[in-house]
């Protein structure tokens, strides 16, 4: 086909709105990867046109694809969710489980996907010395137990949560790499 010439965007990619977006139909499971992402009834970003604000690790099945967006049945009907917000649930997949602690080497980047593609995903930072619980762990990352404040559930005095989450970290960033291949 051909493709006409596009103005680059300046806007950061989950601003990114898209007036009747044409999509091509398929069948993928994807994850929302931000700590609260935003279902719409369309694809052009409105105040008004949000209909669900699923939480991070919520799992869709989408049945379309955009340039920058994916369509989905939320609550009965059509929505869409940006791409920026969520990652392909494949990703998550191919991971050995372990049960063993690691050493950061470097100052990394924990994110909520093993994926450098978007800065959305970065949860926190692990410093150069930190030793970490690791539970799995794949060529390129290795999924930790990473303590967070919760975004969304306090307890009974009103205080943020602290939750213990599965997040990842690339294993360029730990004291021994020989490790992420070595049985415990």
């Amino acid at each position: 086909g051909t493709s006409a010439y596009v103005e680059p965007s300046t806007d950061a990619p989950d601003n990114t709105s898209e007036p009747n977006a044409k999509f091509t139909d398929v069948n993928k499971k994807v994850i929302v990867i931000t700590a609260v992402a935003t279902v719409r009834s369309d694809t052009v970003l409105a105040s008004n046109n949000g209909v669900g604000w699923p939480k991070e690790g919520t799992e869709f099945t989408v049945t379309g694809e955009s340039a920058n967006w994916y369509r989905l049945t939320y609550a009965g009907k059509t929505a869409y969710i940006s791409k920026s917000v969520v990652c392909d649930a494949s990703l998550l997949e191919g991971f050995t489980s372990v049960n063993d602690t690691v050493e950061i080497s470097d100052n990394v980047n924990v994110r909520s996907v093993p994926s450098t593609a978007s800065a959305d995903s970065i949860r926190g930072v692990l410093m150069k010395g930190t030793k970490v619980a690791r539970i799995g762990v794949s060529d390129k990352w290795s999924i930790i137990l990473f303590e967070v404040v919760s975004e969304t559930e306090t307890d009974i005095t009103g205080q943020r949560v602290k939750e213990m989450k599965h997040y990842y970290i690339s294993n360029d960033c730990l004291v021994d790499p020989s490790a992420a291949t070595k049985a415990p």
